[in-house]
């Protein structure tokens, strides 16, 4: 191995549509290249041709935020009825019972904002929740993983399963 050469291998497990399977790989990067992943024990992919992963490891989220930045593109952002159902229908294989978005919420200008700064109408909060809710500072949004599946405001530093979005699929 030369110094500009960087060998890792990694584990990871992969479920979808209940079947598991475990894969080695091994890569190589260039000196210049300094991201490592994060150690994960489960990465749960329900229907990856829609975009959306269930990774089944709780997590802040500030945690998942730079893990799905890091390994996708963004946690997912909700902007109209046809991804709250595939989202919905995505967070019913949670291990927790909350599951992160890319939904943040701002205490010094009182307002919910989406990461990736997607400005979109639709809302699916649970009552009392969202714009209609008191929050202090540290708080990002999650949909219920069963029920109605609305959206709530929890502690950032809360450990929950989350969903990333990807190009890939």
């Amino acid at each position: 191995m030369t110094p500009t050469q960087l060998t890792q291998n990694t584990t990871v497990k992969v479920a979808t549509n209940s079947i598991s399977t475990s894969t080695d790989r091994e890569e190589k990067s260039a000196q210049t290249t300094t991201k490592s992943p994060t150690p994960l024990s489960t990465v749960s992919s329900l229907y990856s041709n829609n975009r959306l992963i269930l990774i089944q490891k709780n997590m802040t989220w500030i945690a998942a935020l730079s893990f799905c930045r890091e390994h996708y593109i963004d946690l997912v952002q909700i902007t109209n009825e046809d991804i709250q159902d595939k989202v919905a229908e995505r967070a019913k294989g949670s291990t927790s019972p909350h599951v992160w978005l890319g939904l943040r919420y701002t205490c010094n200008f009182k307002f919910w904002f989406w990461t990736s700064s997607i400005a979109g109408c639709y809302q699916n909060w649970r009552p009392e929740e969202g714009p209609e809710g008191a929050y202090e500072c540290g708080v990002s949004g999650a949909i219920e993983a069963t029920g109605r599946q609305q959206w709530v405001g929890l502690p950032e530093t809360k450990k929950l399963n989350f969903i990333c979005q990807t190009c890939g699929g």
